[in-house]
């Protein structure tokens, strides 16, 4: 397709390029029906690529979605990217002055500033293959493997003593221990990225 500088599928029915391809595989019979119904078939897919235009235009003005193409894991993608609405909504925190110290006062958003966009990838293509779905679309959401959790399997156990009226009394706590989503066993985006590249070395043969 890049070759030929065929840029849509309409353009590839209408190409000289698709017909002596067909022929190659198609018999004289199977090639008259062909052609016979191409024309339908360039009507159809016309009238598909005008609703998808409005549809993203539609798209666009209420969320302010863009389509671009870039790589992901060192292959061609496509991506979206969305205004982020916590964003809008996100107040920075203000100072407040109080008995001469000045505290600083959480905004409505909250003191992490979200991004201002959210993007997401909607392919991958690895050769001739195309990788969609759901899994890759959230993989920019999901966080990275050595993010900060506790440990649900481990903890530490802390015991204080004390005296009370003449009687010892033992208090046993059970603190949690640091860990991160990888060493848990969490969903991560590494452990995704993972089996994302084996897939492609796949596929990539």
């Amino acid at each position: 397709m890049e070759k030929t500088g065929i840029k849509n599928l309409g353009e590839l029915l209408k190409s000289d390029y698709y017909k002596s391809a067909m022929k190659s595989s198609l018999s004289k019979e199977q090639m008259k029906q062909l052609e016979k119904g191409l024309p339908k078939m360039q009507e159809e897919i016309e009238k598909a690529s005008k609703q998808i235009k409005e549809q993203y235009k539609k798209l666009k003005a209420e969320t302010g979605a863009q389509y671009y193409e870039g790589k992901y894991l060192g292959f061609p993608a496509v991506f979206v990217r969305t205004e982020n609405p916590k964003f809008k909504q996100y107040s920075a925190p203000k100072p407040l002055k109080s008995s001469g110290k000045t505290m600083e006062v959480s905004g409505g958003g909250g003191k992490v500033k979200p991004s201002k966009y959210l993007e997401m990838c909607l392919g991958i293509r690895v050769n001739n293959f195309v990788v969609s779905g759901s899994l890759l679309s959230m993989l920019s959401t999901l966080p990275p493997g050595n993010t900060f959790c506790h440990s649900l399997t481990k903890s530490q156990t802390k015991i204080e003593t004390e005296k009370i009226e003449g009687k010892i009394y033992r208090t046993t706590h059970i603190l949690p221990v640091a860990s991160t989503l990888a060493a848990e066993g969490y969903f991560n985006k590494d452990e995704v990225e993972k089996i994302l590249n084996k897939l492609f070395a796949l596929l990539k043969g």
